[in-house]
């Protein structure tokens, strides 16, 4: 066998089929969900010859040249630069503070599918950039003083998960377990915190798709939970340009009445497709106003002939910044491309950055059992719940979402959460409103 010109890229066969052409399953009620989660943090690191400004803090550091030989020389060149070098590090400090020997691997030595040079392999954890973060947005009080140190802006992506809860038999490879290890290992760095940072969450069925009536029950019914599911998590999120409110941001958002109502004029596109969009329609929501602008969106949502135009209909509207992003992120139900791959997960990016093993496993139960209620319920009991956040409107809360869709343990403790932020208990991480720059080692 001739070798690959390009080693990075998989065996052709190995691609799966959802990532070659946008389609739905007929069926996606069998099988389970899987997870992933992007962590979004901030290290510190010293440039050669710079004092540490914090020599007696806890957690490993970065210090260009003294660290360098903790990799061999090799591995830095080429090239040989301070982001490189630190990359190489981090990596190293997490391979060895993870148990049960977990991979860990930077975007430029991702693995993808064929063709597609942007769908990489999430079957380690991954170390990549993020344009996104900054030290000095993020604490605006500091002016622009860095205290001497290199802020390095990391994401750190992990494999796909089972989203199951019991795992194997000794438990270490739930996601529960692994986002427990990932948390401890980069709490035992110096690791930073701020309101640039976030958490996110991705949905899927592995390499299999949802079904187009999966989506769309998700999407209806996030459209009207979309503030209150924000209002669960840390207030900075609800103005952060990387977490808009769908209903507000959104391209559907965008549209007028008589638009719906023109758009709405032909559901499902196809003639004879009309009397089916229209009997789901009719099984699964309450009779909608076509006068109302909230039941013409809902119709434009059911009546979305196939994957990519509800994902579209989703997604942050042209009208808005190049780089805003909604609440829930619908990209990944695109053509691959160059808009981050058809991998149909859903993105949920509500979460501030967080490194709290505990907080991030409650928020994940919730995007899991959010997603499996659109999923599995049946007809009656999806209906019924549409129709009792209709008729309370702004009086259903995320809370009331939670306990209605079987999520009683989540809606405790986001019900203490929400309490805690109405008090101003706003800190990031543990002794962060005292002063403390870092995040305390896991206990």
């Amino acid at each position: 066998m001739e070798e690959n010109p390009t080693p990075e890229t998989l065996c052709e066969h190995e691609t799966p089929e959802k990532y070659d052409g946008i389609i739905a399953a007929a069926d996606d009620t069998s099988g389970g969900l899987t997870v992933g989660f992007e962590l979004e943090v901030l290290f510190p690191a010293l440039r050669r010859g710079v004092a540490d400004p914090h020599p007696f803090e806890h957690g490993a550091i970065y210090k260009e040249g003294s660290a360098d030989k903790v990799i061999p020389r090799h591995e830095f060149e080429p090239p040989d630069d301070f982001e490189d070098k630190f990359d190489r590090w981090l990596l190293h400090h997490l391979q060895r503070e993870m148990p049960d020997g977990n991979e860990f691997r930077t975007e430029n030595d991702d693995m993808y599918y064929p063709p597609h040079d942007n769908v990489p392999r999430y079957d380690t954890w991954r170390l990549t950039k993020d344009g996104s973060l900054s030290y000095d947005n993020g604490n605006p009080s500091r002016g622009n003083s860095r205290l001497g140190y290199t802020w390095m802006s990391r994401e750190i992506t992990s494999e796909v998960l089972s989203a199951e809860a019991d795992g194997n038999a000794n438990n270490s490879t739930t996601y529960a377990a692994k986002i427990t290890s990932i948390c401890g290992a980069l709490r035992r760095a110096r690791v930073h915190l701020n309101e640039t940072t976030s958490v996110h969450v991705h949905v899927g069925r592995g390499d299999e798709a949802f079904s187009l009536r999966t989506i769309k029950k998700f999407a209806a019914l996030l459209w009207l939970t979309d503030a209150g599911l924000l209002a669960l998590q840390h207030p900075a999120r609800r103005e952060n340009e990387h977490c808009r409110p769908i209903t507000a941001k959104s391209v559907l958002a965008a549209k007028s009445l008589e638009e719906l109502r023109r758009e709405n004029s032909a559901l499902g596109g196809l003639v004879d497709d009309d009397d089916v969009v229209e009997a789901q329609m009719m099984e699964y929501l309450p009779k909608l106003c076509a006068e109302n602008v909230l039941g013409a969106q809902l119709r434009r949502i059911w009546g979305a002939g196939g994957v990519e135009e509800i994902a579209r209909l989703m997604e942050c509207s042209e009208r808005t910044a190049v780089y805003e992003r909604g609440s829930v992120g619908f990209t990944r139900f695109l053509p691959a491309g160059k808009t981050g791959g058809n991998t149909h997960t859903f993105e949920w990016r509500q979460m501030a950055g967080c490194l709290d093993p505990e907080a991030i496993i409650h928020w994940a139960r919730v995007c899991i059992g959010f997603t499996n209620f659109a999923r599995l319920s049946d007809a009656a009991t999806y209906k019924t719940l549409i129709t009792t956040i209709i008729q309370r409107g702004d009086r259903f809360t995320g809370l009331d979402l939670l306990e209605v869709i079987g999520l009683r343990p989540e809606a405790s403790c986001f019900r203490q959460q929400v309490a805690d932020y109405e008090q101003g208990h706003l800190d990031l991480f543990e002794g962060q409103s005292n002063g403390s720059l870092f995040c305390r080692p896991l206990k």
